[in-house]
């Protein structure tokens, strides 16, 4: 158990690493003022259009590399730390502890997707699109419901450990 706390702390730190060292030096794309599809919410074929034009060429083989490489591995990341600290909320025998890994699925189909889209351009394919865009907002949602999860997996920790110390 406490080797995976320090698991998970080393993961938390690298995840934070990416947020603001990895992700930022990719600085073509703050150049370009240009809002990339992983920042949408449900993002439409005209958005997705509208993101890779904005880019330039230059833009979108960085993107390429972004989205085939930092972040397919990112999700892993992320999701080895949810799963983790799920693990250690829940009991060993627990299935809850998959839908950890959710997010990451869909964030790896919202990047194939991406790349599907940047292999195309420009006649991409307004399927393709809404696709993308589906994936991508799907993968929000179950980020959102992995953390709402885990929030109140800690708070029934918190809840129990106080009944315990209450009861002694």
């Amino acid at each position: 158990m406490r080797r995976d706390i320090r698991f998970i702390i080393l993961l938390a730190i690298t995840v934070m690493l990416f947020m603001v060292f990895v992700f930022p030096a990719f600085n073509i794309f703050q150049e370009s003022k240009v809002k990339l599809l992983d920042e949408h919410f449900f993002y439409t074929p005209d958005e997705a259009v509208a993101c890779l034009q904005g880019l330039g060429a230059e833009g979108r083989r960085t993107y390429v590399l972004v989205a085939a490489v930092v972040d397919m591995i990112y999700p892993i990341i992320y999701c080895l730390l949810f799963y983790l600290t799920i693990s250690v909320l829940l009991t060993p025998a627990s299935r809850w502890k998959w839908i950890a890994w959710l997010p990451g699925v869909l964030d790896a189909l919202e990047n194939i997707f991406t790349l599907i889209m940047l292999g195309m351009y420009p006649g991409i394919h307004r399927n393709v699109a809404l696709l993308g865009g589906l994936f991508n907002g799907m993968k929000w949602i179950a980020v959102a419901l992995v953390v709402l999860f885990i929030l109140a997996l800690l708070i029934r920790k918190l809840i129990f450990h106080k009944n315990e110390q209450q009861s002694t």
